[in-house]
């Protein structure tokens, strides 16, 4: 008799067969799925080859999502502030509802190449800035041709912003007497520029109550985290914009085309929201083609932890969007079980709770091992369909308006993923 108790279970499973003595050398891999029984449609189930960037304006896109790292998260501020919206702003156009109409003269004037945005307040997205009680933080960050650009671009923009409102009066910042600031005061809220080298840093300010020391505190303890957080950044000058590559991590060459056998170039686009207000990024802002790092990805799933002070709990170090659909690398395929089963848990309690007759649960594409697919109205639009599904350290989410075009993008999704382990 054999003496395989032994043995690790592992060892022991591999050997079954061969009476404990058949080990094979090598590194273990998971085992190969049958494609050929997926029903893909016409989208595109292995990788498309990655474009050359070649154009100055998919660079700006580019170096806006990597400006996303030399950017703080509003929470490490105030942790009252877990409804966080960001946006891309390529283009001095771009910076319109975000930063006041008159800032957009002096960026093209002085060469502004690309900017990010993040806004995190305590009441629940952009729409709670018409609330009067609540607390805000805007921090934007734009990328100038040099120093003198961005000094200049601050004087001015600073300068313009005042002259436009009636009752404006400056206001100094504890330990920065070179920024610029300004507030109404019975308006509670705040509004600074600040040149940090080649940065513009542009900050908005909200309480719920006019307190001109308490505003000036807060952008004080901004400043102090957010200026060192630019010096570890280095920006890309705009001669160099076009040769920014697509797809540094093949993030996005594991994702199904918006158009079969096309590439998703960088791009932005916009949905109105329902309201106006100068000093809040209206609309919802969306891109497509583009990947974020980690600093990009903690400001868009920091919230969603248990644990505010650990941002890497999650173990997510990447995020490729084309639209409404996106990709999540882990670090391990480990994590990414535990957050797709708690994900889809949270979903399925949810749908099963609600007495809309839109939520629903569908079935998924066949040959796909870990998909979860479900049917959904939101706000009052008409129905889309979302399927999540699981491939080693991948979670990927597919959209679409039907069963059978949702479920032959997810059966698209995982067979890419599949043929790029």
């Amino acid at each position: 008799m054999r003496r395989c108790d032994r043995l690790p279970v592992l060892l022991l499973i591999a050997g079954l067969l061969a009476g404990c003595a058949g080990i094979v050398p090598g590194t273990p891999r998971p085992a190969s799925p049958d494609l050929s029984i997926l029903d893909v449609g016409e989208w595109n189930t292995t990788p498309l080859p990655v474009p050359a960037n070649g154009k100055p304006g998919y660079g700006r896109i580019l170096e806006s999502a990597r400006l996303a790292e030399a950017v703080i998260n509003p929470i490490d501020v105030d942790d009252t502030l877990v409804y966080p919206v960001s946006a891309l702003l390529p283009t001095p156009l771009a910076s319109v509802g975000i930063l006041a109409d008159v800032a957009r003269p002096p960026l093209t004037e002085h060469g502004m190449v690309a900017g990010y945005s993040i806004t995190a307040n305590d009441t629940g997205g952009e729409r709670s800035t018409m609330n009067g009680k609540s607390r805000l933080i805007r921090i934007t960050v734009l990328s100038l041709r040099d120093d003198a650009a961005a000094a200049a671009a601050a004087q001015q923009i600073a300068a313009a912003d005042f002259a436009a409102g009636a009752g404006n009066e400056l206001v100094d910042i504890p330990g920065y007497a070179g920024v610029h600031s300004h507030w109404r005061p019975t308006v509670p809220t705040l509004g600074v520029y600040a040149a940090h080298g080649s940065f513009l840093v542009a900050l908005y300010l909200r309480l719920p109550e006019p307190d001109r020391a308490a505003l000036a505190g807060v952008a004080a303890a901004v400043l102090d985290a957010q200026l060192p957080r630019l010096d570890t950044f280095t920006p890309t000058r705009d001669g160099r914009l076009a040769e920014l590559p697509l797809d540094p991590d093949g993030m996005l060459a594991r994702m199904v085309p918006m158009q079969p056998g096309r590439w998703t170039f960088p791009s932005l686009s916009r949905r109105e929201n329902y309201f106006r207000e100068v000093s809040v990024a209206i609309g919802v802002r969306m891109n497509g083609g583009v990947v974020f790092g980690p600093g990009g990805v903690d400001h868009q799933i920091r919230v969603e932890q248990t644990d505010r002070t650990q941002p890497g709990e999650f173990g997510i170090d990447r995020i490729a969007g084309t639209g409404l659909e996106s990709l999540y690398r882990f670090q391990d395929a480990g994590r990414a079980r535990w957050y797709y089963r708690a994900l889809v848990d949270n979903i399925a309690k949810s749908v099963a709770e609600s007495t809309d007759a839109e939520r629903a649960l569908i079935a998924g594409p066949v040959g796909v091992p870990d998909v979860f697919c479900y049917r959904i109205e939101f706000n009052g639009t008409d129905p889309y369909h979302r399927c999540y599904l699981l491939d080693g350290r991948y979670l990927a989410t597919v959209i679409g308006p039907d069963e059978t075009f949702v479920r032959r993008r997810a059966a698209a999704q995982y067979a890419l993923l599949a043929n790029t382990r």
